[in-house]
């Protein structure tokens, strides 16, 4: 017996300490878990003094450690009262207050022997107390507040199912057990013969009701304290293999333990194996795998999955794959029994129904408009709310949300934010594996949430993205279509203004023919090409001579070079034939020569060089043209945008020599990569610039293709 009093009253204190500490650690600003570590460490400190007074020698020592328990026990009951009272939302302050002034006046009136008045020596017990004149009062004090307690968790533990009652029962049978374990210590006192064999089970009783705190209210520290066990587990387990060895090795040598020697080697033992334990990082990697691989498998498992969600989701490119595969995901880890995403969509007023799982008969509406109580409430909040009644403060806001709870039957809102703006919500049901949210689940959950609102935000961006894409491709073939046709447009318009003067001329006469077929075919040719690039389709191709595409381009721009005295030269006997269309093969080179003249004005000597040969690359042959100015060169810092659409260094609009719309370019380096082309741009400041252009050679027999 009196090792048994060792050996539970060290387990005791001890892991009602571990437990204390693991509570605090997790909540340490929730006042219902300062309030259940003060408990445990009540329990804790009892069990010392109690494990203190067992190890006595002196009758004296033994009377000292006695009234120290008692010090300690007395707050006990009240703090259990206390910590109930709290758990279930009932204030009882005024008999709180009382237990604990009660409480206090006791340990002094313990401290000059009326509640311990002396200790007995006993050949099985040791030194055992004697009650003095005031513990009979103390016990009844003890009974009401225990009574209390007990009344507390069994008037709650009867109101229907679900995680709080549940919770309440584990309370109830705890403290049931805890107060039997406690009172087997007591007939001793008043010399009545029962053992105190329950002393074991104030330990079963605080682990009880940690249990109890962690599987309904604080599972984010249930893996903490599972380790805990285990590795506490470990310890004992080899320490108690290494007493077993030592005993059994002194028993068979003929001099056998003492007690006090037995218990001394198991402590010490104790103290060596955890170290080792603590120190040896393989052993405890080793401890780790093998608790998540068994007894902390599905916690992490689901973990697992969540994460991989939350990866998953910024892939998906489809919107409505996004909301479906979240919610699906999040009923599937977490084991809701309902989910739903809301979300506000870019033209719409309110917040939509994007995905609805496990909701009956159409109770989740199809749209929250702004006005409605649980928006306003997520747009106040702006953070994760959780269901719990026994933590929500009193007054409007716990109204609002059980009325809430009850219409859409939720456990948890996790809003959807945008630079603080609610861009939508996740709507989540209860558990069926705990009936609570984890803490870590929920940030894995909210972590989800920000992804939802990054991925659809990006599809959105997008889609408004190619719309103005495709606007400014519109934009650019309506200004390149202006563009291209100003200049025979201007011509055509000269010759008609000169036509009642010179129009009896012949020479003029057929002057002004050859102009008006020129920059008719030439206007008839751009229309044609710019509508095939308004309508996505190829124009047709076929064998073009480029010495037919300069002489046009050398036409055209005959009088602006005249002007600005730049010459215009290209071979004659190089092979010339590309796979093309002529029209816009006119475009390219007349932009080019148009560019080169521009920048040729007021150079010494200007000139533009064509030049080109034919090469091989792989099956297929390209004819290389280079076209070459001396003029003053390309800006580098500008060099990287001449072919975006409306960039130009030139004066835009009017219609002076250097006026430009930054469309030239653009329309070339299109009108190349629709030949299946290439163009590059090489220029040294003050030197010149040279463009390349790489168009296909017809085969030996062509055929014209669309």
């Amino acid at each position: 017996m009196k090792l048994y009093l060792l050996v539970s009253s060290f387990l005791n204190c001890a892991g009602t300490a571990l437990l204390a500490v693991s509570v605090l650690v997790a909540g340490r600003r929730n006042p219902r878990n300062r309030l259940f570590s003060l408990l445990l460490l009540n329990i804790s400190l009892w069990s010392a003094f109690y494990w203190l007074w067992r190890m006595s020698v002196s009758a004296e020592w033994a009377w000292l450690y006695t009234r120290a328990l008692m010090s300690a026990a007395v707050f006990i009951p009240v703090t259990v009262f206390h910590f109930i009272s709290r758990l279930v939302s009932e204030r009882y302050d005024s008999v709180v207050a009382l237990g604990y002034g009660i409480a206090g006046a006791s340990v002094f009136a313990n401290l000059g022997g009326w509640v311990v008045d002396r200790v007995e020596y006993g050949p099985e017990y040791g030194f055992w107390p004697m009650a003095g004149p005031l513990f009979p009062a103390l016990l009844t004090f003890f009974g009401m507040y225990a009574l209390g307690g007990v009344w507390l968790a069994w008037k709650h533990s009867r109101r229907g199912d679900g995680p709080e009652v549940r919770q309440m029962r584990y309370f109830l049978v705890a403290v049931v057990v805890g107060y039997i374990g406690g009172a087997t210590n007591f007939p001793q006192w008043f010399g009545v013969p029962i053992p105190p064999l329950g002393n074991g089970l104030i330990f079963v009783y605080a682990a009880m009701m940690a249990h109890a705190i962690i599987k309904y209210r604080l599972p984010a520290v249930s893996i903490d304290l599972a380790k805990g066990f285990v590795y506490s587990g470990l310890v004992l387990t080899l320490a108690v293999f290494y007493v077993v060895v030592v005993a059994g090795g002194s028993y068979l040598v003929g001099t056998p333990l003492a007690p006090l020697e037995f218990l001394r080697q198991f402590l010490a033992s104790i103290l060596v194996t955890g170290s080792a334990l603590w120190l040896a990082p393989k052993l405890r990697a080793e401890a780790d795998r093998v608790m998540e691989q068994t007894l902390l498998k599905g916690r992490y498992l689901h973990r697992t999955q969540l994460r991989e969600l939350s990866n998953r989701i910024f892939s998906i490119t489809d919107e409505e794959r996004i909301f479906s595969e979240a919610a699906a995901g999040i009923v599937r880890s977490l084991h809701v029994d309902r989910a739903a995403i809301f979300f506000r969509g870019e033209i719409q007023s309110g917040y939509a129904r994007r995905a609805a799982l496990g909701f009956k008969n159409d109770s989740v509406p199809v749209i929250l408009d702004d006005s409605h109580p649980l928006v306003l409430l997520l747009q106040a909040q702006k953070t994760t709310i959780v269901y719990q009644r026994d933590e929500m403060p009193a007054g409007r806001a716990t109204a609002t949300i059980d009325t809430l709870r009850a219409e859409f039957g939720f456990e948890a809102l996790v809003p959807i934010l945008g630079h603080q703006t609610l861009l939508g919500f996740l709507m989540l049901g209860r558990p069926r594996r705990d009936g609570f949210f984890d803490d870590l689940d929920l940030s894995l959950v909210e972590t989800i949430a920000v992804q939802i609102g990054l991925a659809v935000r990006s599809r959105q961006l997008e889609r408004k993205a190619n719309q103005t894409e495709s606007l400014i491709s519109l934009g650019t073939l309506a200004a390149g279509l202006a563009h291209e046709l100003r200049n025979p447009l201007v011509s055509i318009k000269t010759f008609s203004s000169l036509l009642k003067e010179h129009g009896n001329d012949p020479e003029f006469q057929q002057g002004f023919l050859q102009v008006m077929d020129r920059d008719i075919n030439r206007i008839g040719a751009i229309v044609e090409s710019v509508a095939a690039f308004a309508e996505s389709h190829q124009v047709a191709f076929a064998p073009v001579d480029l010495r037919e595409v300069l002489r046009s381009v050398g036409e055209i721009t005959a009088d602006e070079r005249r002007k600005a005295a730049v010459g215009l030269t290209s071979p004659r006997d190089a092979p010339t034939m590309v796979q093309g269309n002529f029209g816009q093969l006119v475009q390219v080179f007349l932009n080019l020569v148009q560019n080169a003249t521009h920048a040729l004005e007021e150079r010494p000597a200007p000139r533009i060089g064509v030049t080109w040969r034919e090469e091989a690359a792989g099956p297929s042959r390209w004819l290389r043209v280079e076209l070459e100015d001396n003029g003053q060169g390309i800006d580098p810092q500008v060099a990287p945008r001449i072919i975006d659409p409306f960039f130009t260094t030139k004066a835009t609009g009017g219609n002076g020599a250097r006026r430009g719309m930054g469309l030239g370019l653009a329309i070339v380096k299109r009108i190349i990569d629709g030949h299946r082309g290439q163009i590059g741009v090489d220029s040294q400041p003050g030197k010149g610039t040279r463009f390349t252009v790489l168009l296909p050679v017809p085969e030996s027999d062509p055929e014209p293709s669309a």
